[in-house]
């Protein structure tokens, strides 16, 4: 007698289209509720990168005054092209390197080329081989260093930030107050290699021996743009930022936009058409500052006037009035200083 055993009915495993649609809709759902706080949490993570590296810059500058240079901060030194500005420049550099390294024997060359003027072993006595001399972004970098111990020669000796002329630098060997780290040092080309400015003069022990700085800029991680320093204890220049000059030498106005200034504010009540209602953000110290998560200096044009000028009883013209009031919109909003209470401009206002 044969039993008959019931089919075993198989169920079903796979999605069907309608399904598998719905759990994809759902997933693009969950990813665009999570992104903005997936970017929310980027740029939170990048402003605090940022941030670290300004305050890093502003601690070694403390350090270089108080332990180097005798209760003074060092200047920007950008004199521009200007020779009226540049002379008051030179002459006040001079006396800083001075009081700094008062046995020094650097030359008076090597000191005028660290402000922008010709002779220092450029081969042309019309243009300087460091034109304007050093900026607000090669500044940071300069200055965070105790320069060599060789007290005859700060710059040229060992531990100093000069080297042989086609030899290779070892950023190792220098008397770093706080090194930076490497990889945020720039501009690189894309072996690695330095590809900024370089400032080559003769020895001071050997003329027949020609030494080169490579004046490297601190571009903290994640950013394209770099650290700037203007010094606020005395004169101050106003300047372009480097990458908008070839910007502005193709005819793109747009560029304009792009100046970096120290920062500035009227004094309470004051009238903004009187100099000396104006005063420096951190008067008597120092600016460090970054152009932001955003990585753009802003469109000044209604924060700024747009008129530097070379006059030294006008130093003050074409800078930023609004500080520390604002308002900060836009693209300037989220510039890091040094000396915010909450970091950026924007949080700074009241």
């Amino acid at each position: 007698m044969s039993t008959t055993q019931p089919a075993i009915s198989r169920q079903r495993s796979a999605f069907t289209l309608v399904e598998l649609l719905v759990v994809i809709t759902i997933i693009g759902i969950l990813v665009a509720l999570l992104l903005p706080a997936i970017g929310a949490a980027r740029r939170a993570a990048l402003r605090t990168r940022i941030a670290g590296d300004v305050n890093g810059v502003a601690e070694a500058i403390e350090i270089f005054k108080n332990d180097v240079s005798g209760g003074a901060y060092p200047p920007d030194a950008y004199a521009g092209s200007t020779n009226v500005v540049r002379d008051a420049v030179l002459n006040d550099f001079k006396r800083f390197f001075n009081k700094c390294f008062p046995r020094h024997r650097e030359s008076d060359d090597l000191l005028k080329a660290l402000v922008g003027y010709a002779g220092a072993n450029d081969g042309t006595a019309s243009s300087p081989n460091l034109g304007g001399g050093l900026s607000p972004a090669e500044a940071c970098v300069f200055w965070r260093q105790k320069f060599s111990s060789d007290e005859r020669y700060p710059i040229s000796g060992e531990g100093g930030p000069a080297y042989a002329a086609n030899g290779i630098e070892d950023l190792a060997v220098r008397n770093w107050i706080s090194r930076p780290d490497d990889g945020r040092l720039g501009p690189k080309d894309e072996s690695g290699k330095f590809a900024g400015r370089i400032l080559k003069f003769q020895s001071p022990v050997d003329s027949s021996v020609e030494l080169w700085i490579n004046l490297w800029q601190h571009f903290p991680s994640g950013s394209e743009e770099p650290l700037v320093y203007f010094d606020a204890s005395r004169g101050v220049r106003d300047v372009k930022h480097e990458k908008l000059k070839e910007q502005l030498a193709k005819g793109d106005t747009a560029a304009n936009a792009g100046y970096v200034f120290s920062i500035k504010a009227l004094k309470t009540g004051a009238n903004s058409g009187n100099n000396a209602d104006i005063k420096l953000a951190n008067e008597g110290k120092f600016q460090v500052y970054h152009a932001g998560v955003d990585g753009a200096w802003g469109d000044f044009a209604g924060a700024f006037e747009m008129a530097p000028s070379p006059d030294p009883s006008a130093p003050y013209r074409g800078t930023m009035l609004l500080y520390p009031n604002g308002p900060f919109n836009g693209e300037i909003a989220d510039t890091i200083v040094n000396f915010a209470d909450n970091v950026t401009l924007e949080n700074s206002q009241p």
